[in-house]
């Protein structure tokens, strides 16, 4: 509907900016701090958002999104290969630079973290499963606005689960 229309049009509007500037960011950054594997990660990048942007153009949301979920990561995978052993490297000084080694956690942090995580992740879980059961279904215009279905009698009621 009108939603897709104007979300498609966003879309290619914004691939405009994005895609010359993302093509530019990945080319310096492997220019500046590649290796040899992280070309081919960048290129793969900028093709699979090359080809996320056609599949737009041709209207294939799906495959689009597919495409587009590929880039960010073979983007995210080319920029921390490209940076390693650097997360955040210093514009000041080398020796300032944050590394994966000095921006780990302690072993106490972790251990903790981890029982956190067992415990807490099945009920993450367990609660997004319930939500999506609970709100699978599409809302139609119809409920939204109260509009009658058949010349006017009112639909009944639907009951919630």
């Amino acid at each position: 509907g009108p939603v897709r229309v104007r979300s498609r049009k966003a879309a290619l509007g914004s691939a405009v900016v994005a895609l010359p500037a993302s093509a530019a960011f990945l080319g310096w950054t492997q220019s500046a701090h590649g290796q040899g594997w992280t070309a081919v990660t960048a290129v793969a990048a900028v093709a699979a958002l090359v080809l996320g942007v056609l599949l737009t153009w041709q209207g294939r949301e799906g495959w689009s999104f597919t495409a587009m979920a590929v880039a960010v990561l073979t983007l995210t995978v080319t920029v921390f290969g490209a940076l390693y052993p650097n997360v955040l490297p210093s514009t000041t000084d080398p020796a300032y630079s944050l590394t994966i080694e000095n921006a780990a956690s302690a072993d106490y942090t972790l251990t903790v973290m981890t029982w956190l995580t067992l415990v807490a992740l099945p009920v993450i879980l367990g609660y997004q499963a319930w939500s999506y059961w609970v709100f699978r279904k599409r809302v139609t215009g119809e409920q939204i606005t109260g509009a009658t279905v058949d010349g006017g009698a009112e639909p009944e009621p639907e009951k919630v689960a």
